[in-house]
């Protein structure tokens, strides 16, 4: 390189700029010997895209990926205690059968300040028990005592004795929704249910009594068209392949959503 710049490649205004660069390339000299290889720049389609578990979501609008294990808790005892006092007005004179559990993540993520486990609303069994907030409890327990029971009569004259739960809380993301949003189920906020058992020892499954016609579809029917009345989404079988085999009801951020499908 030196040799070039002697040798007048670099004399003339029209090569200035290119022998400047040379000129500063001469001082700096190889970081690591004349015979250095220069690193390359690795291909856009070998890069892996960074997918670190983040609580974030909420307000902060990190990406959230769903996290296996135990999620940190940063309420604080103010926010905790609060909460819990709440509940009791919510769920004043409701037939229920649950327990407090422990403040879950924090404010920013998953989470909530004081979930409770539910083992039975109004006589039907939770199987297993779910993992919610007070408020969608008492929203549970208003379809549960009235059009769920009605429904059962009305399409098999039987009556529900339990529901199979297949997911409550879960620290994750909406499904086939990409790392935008944090589920409802992420916040304690919803539950799905894929199966009825009923007093008569009977049961009806999502997976295997949507499609076919018959009392035990008719069922469903009423059991989805129902719940579109009172929760804030509600997804079944004919939304996506996801909710292929369940029921999704939540109660999103307080009603303020509105899709039934």
């Amino acid at each position: 390189m030196q040799g070039l710049i002697e040798g007048g490649m670099c004399k003339g205004q029209a090569r200035f700029a290119v022998c400047g660069i040379l000129l500063l390339a001469v001082a700096a000299g190889p970081a690591h010997g004349e015979d250095a290889p220069v690193p390359k720049a690795k291909p856009d389609a070998q890069i892996e895209p960074q997918r670190t578990p983040s609580l974030g979501g909420r307000k902060s609008g990190a990406t959230f990926y769903e996290i296996d294990g135990a999620v940190p808790v940063t309420w604080s005892k103010a926010e905790a205690e609060e909460a819990r006092a709440g509940c009791p007005k919510l769920l004043e004179g409701l037939d229920l059968t649950y327990k407090p559990v422990d403040p879950i993540g924090g404010p920013e993520g998953c989470g909530a300040p004081a979930p409770i486990e539910v083992s039975a609303v109004v006589g039907i069994a939770i199987s297993p028990p779910a993992t919610l907030t007070c408020s969608f409890a008492a929203t549970f327990h208003k379809w549960a005592r009235g059009a769920l029971q009605q429904a059962a009569k009305a399409a098999l004259d039987d009556e529900v004795k339990s529901v199979k739960n297949v997911a409550s809380y879960t620290c994750r993301h909406r499904r086939g929704d990409g790392p935008k949003r944090l589920s409802e189920h992420a916040l304690s906020n919803a539950l799905d249910i894929s199966a009825f058992r009923l007093k008569s020892g009977d049961t009806v499954s999502v997976t295997e009594d949507w499609d076919p016609p018959g009392k035990k579809a008719t069922f469903l029917r009423y059991v989805h068209e129902s719940a579109c009345e009172v929760f804030s989404t509600v997804l079944g079988p004919d939304h996506n392949a996801l909710h292929k085999d369940h029921f999704h009801f939540d109660y999103g951020r307080g009603g303020r959503y509105g899709l039934c499908h």
